[in-house]
Formats: structure tokens, sequence, C-alpha cells
């Protein structure tokens, strides 16, 4: 952990690993194998060795499936089409309305009336959805990061895939 931190050609490295996520997903294994090329990677092979069991699937003759299918964490097309590409607001839709019902003794009655409450809370938000509105407003910060994001992933067929790489590597913060 003190390396990752302290040198950042070590940590552009692992992060380079965490940016296959945003690589369209027909290419992350071959991307994977090309980083795995850079005998920088043998300084990390324990972390190249846990994509590879997880996310990528362990290569003996072929490609065995990886414990979590590539599929399930690729935010390449979430990106391309803006979609969220985080749980946070269910997260956060979660925690709020646990606090709510997180009674000692709850009755059927009690969570009942806290559901009615909870629908009629959520239906102002859902019709201003479906007259194109927005509901909420994410933090600068979040927008500008997603802008360029999205700039670059639809940019991608026009760019090197390892220059690529790095350049997403550095929007990861330690």
């Amino acid at each position: 952990m003190e390396r990752y931190r302290n040198e950042l050609d070590f940590a552009l490295l692992v992060k380079q690993l965490l940016a296959l996520a945003f690589v369209p997903q027909q290419d992350i294994i071959d991307l994977f194998e090309h980083l795995l090329e850079n005998p920088a990677y043998r300084d990390i092979d324990v972390i190249c060795d846990y994509m590879e069991d997880n996310f990528v699937g362990r290569l003996r003759r072929a490609r065995g499936p990886p414990r979590f299918a590539i599929q399930l964490w690729s935010q390449f097309s979430r990106l391309i089409y803006n979609l969220p590409h985080s749980n946070n607001a269910i997260e956060g839709w979660y925690n709020a309305f646990n606090n709510v019902v997180s009674f000692v003794h709850l009755t059927t009655n009690k969570l009942a009336r806290k559901l009615q409450q909870e629908q009629h809370s959520t239906q102002l938000p859902r019709h201003q959805l479906e007259l194109g509105t927005t509901t909420g407003k994410k933090k600068k910060t979040y927008i500008c990061i997603n802008e360029a994001l999205h700039t670059m992933v639809t940019d991608y067929n026009n760019r090197d895939p390892i220059i690529y790489l790095g350049d997403i590597a550095r929007f990861f913060k330690h």
C-alpha cells in the first residue's frame, strides 16, 4: 500500500488494470494480456493473478470463465449511453429508508404507513422524470468527470489502447 501511495509509476500500473472496466467488453482480455507483456507488471503479479481469477478468467489451455462476468463490471457502454455507472443512488435511498423504518418494534401497520409515505414522496420526482425534467443535481466535479470519461470512451477507436488506459487511469484517486 505504501508503494502505491508513494510511487506514481507503480500506482499507474495498478490503475491501468482498473481502467479495463472502461474498455469495450470484446477488447478487455486482449488488452489485459497486452498489459501483462510489460515486464513492470511482474512487480504486481499478485494483483494480476487476482484480476485474472476474478475478472478476466484464468488462462490454461483456453481462458476459463472469471468469477465475475465481464458484462457485470464493464462500464464502457454505460458511459457511451450516459447511464449511471454506480449504484450510489440506490444505496442512498436504501440507507435513508432503512433509517426511517428502523424501529425496535416495527409493526406491519407502521411499515405499511412508511411504505405509503415513501410512495407519495417518490411520485413527484417520477412525474418529473416522465416529463423529461431533472429531479436532482449532481456535484459539478462529478459532472466534469463524467463528461471527460464520456469524451474519452466515445473516442476509444481513434486512440492507442495503452495510452487510453493510462488516461482513464489518471482519473482514479489514491
